[in-house]
This record gives structure tokens, sequence and C-alpha cells, in this order.
């Protein structure tokens, strides 16, 4: 899909304002890439995938927004994000009074040139993050088992042991 530049709740065939039913009631993985000219990918919507457990997001390199409604990633355990030269930050939509992504196991980030943060998320075991030479990290996540650092994350190591040293 070379020519899609935006993925919104049309692409779902949802529109919650509308009452319109829930989009993919039982899907449990979405991996979507290789789409060159993708600027952004609005997931704010409510009645959308509501049981995902694995979001994959990969070759992306004009996507410079992602937006994600928090209500729909209540089942989530991985979360990847791979070739996306343009992505800064993260916007995130809280639908109800929610743990964010409660159940979030897995968290990869490779090649995110811009990316400057990660949301706090205390439930991750395993932290992947290569070539994104602009992320800042405050503190690790209290349950992590596995930390995967490449490519000039020296000052990102720095600061995250001396913030939970």
């Amino acid at each position: 899909m070379p020519k899609v530049k935006r993925i919104g709740c049309e692409f779902f065939g949802s529109d919650s304002s509308n009452g319109v039913e829930t989009s993919f009631p039982k899907l449990e993985t979405l991996d979507f890439g290789s789409m060159d000219n993708l600027e952004e990918c609005d997931l704010n919507t409510k009645d959308v995938m509501p049981r995902l457990k694995h979001l994959a997001v990969r070759d992306c390199p004009m996507l410079k927004r992602i937006i994600l409604a928090l209500g729909n990633l209540e089942f989530l355990e991985t979360f990847m994000f791979w070739g996306l030269n343009e992505w800064e930050d993260w916007e995130m939509m809280i639908w109800k009074e929610i743990t964010i992504m409660p159940c979030l196991l897995e968290l990869s980030l490779d090649k995110c040139y811009k990316l400057k943060s990660v949301p706090e998320c205390s439930t991750i075991k395993k932290l992947t993050i290569r070539y994104c030479p602009k992320l800042t990290q405050s503190c690790l996540p209290p349950l992590l088992e596995t930390l995967e650092l490449l490519c000039d994350a020296s000052d990102l190591l720095k600061e995250m042991l001396a913030n939970n040293g």
C-alpha cells in the first residue's frame, strides 16, 4: 500500500460517535508496515480491536504521528516499532480510568531516530532499544527482566542507571 498517507477510523469501518459496532472484536495481532508514504496512524477510536495483544508497526519511514486510545490497549502484551524515521512523540488518549497498558510485557523500538520518550509502563519485562539516539527515559520499569540497548545508547543507559540507582 505505497500510496496510503493516513490510517484512521474510516480504515477500520468504525465511528464510535455514531454508535457503530466494535471493529475487529476478536483481532489479537496487528502487524502493518512497508508503507513508505504513511504519515499518520490514528487508532484513537474507542471501539477498535478491544482484544489486541500484539501490535507491530514497521518500515514506515515517513510516519510522524501515532495516536493511540489507551482504552483499547487493555490486553496489549507486545508493542514493536521499527523503522519509523520521523516519529518523535507518543500521543495517547485515555478513554477511561485505566492503568496504561496493564498487560504490556514487551516493548521494542528499533530505528526510531527522532523518538524522544517512552510512556511509563510498570509491567514491561523486556525492553529493547536499538538506533534511537534521541530517546531519553526517566526510569526503568520495576519488573524489567531483560534490557537490550544497541548503538549510541550510552547516554540513555547512564541516565537510566542514575535514576534507578
